[in-house]
């Protein structure tokens, strides 16, 4: 399958989420229909942080990466530790999720 262009601003998100969070690992899709993305980060050291503490760090670091209409486009940033993925794979039936490739 065809890899999926990344418009900049996402790119870029990407890029400094992975300067604070090293060995993260991503997952980006498009909205259907929309302009809008949703990403998945998996990165082993949440397992420090809970959930609001992740959305908290997440969510600072895209408001100093993009400007206000760019982060509009972002609908959604899963915070996930690689034990919580392999949990929801089971859970679906899916085996592994989409976003633990890197």
């Amino acid at each position: 399958m065809a890899e999926m262009k990344l418009p900049e601003f996402v790119k870029r998100l990407q890029r400094a989420l992975a300067d604070r969070f090293a060995g993260c690992k991503f997952d980006v899709e498009r909205v259907s229909g929309t302009n809008r993305y949703r990403l998945a980060v998996v990165w082993r050291g949440f397992a420090k942080s809970n959930v609001l503490k992740r959305q908290d760090q997440v969510w600072q670091i895209a408001g100093k990466a993009l400007d206000a209409p760019e982060l509009l486009r972002i609908s959604m940033i899963l915070t996930l530790r690689p034990d919580e993925l392999e949990v929801s794979g089971r859970v679906n039936g899916r085996g592994r999720s989409k976003a633990s490739r890197t």
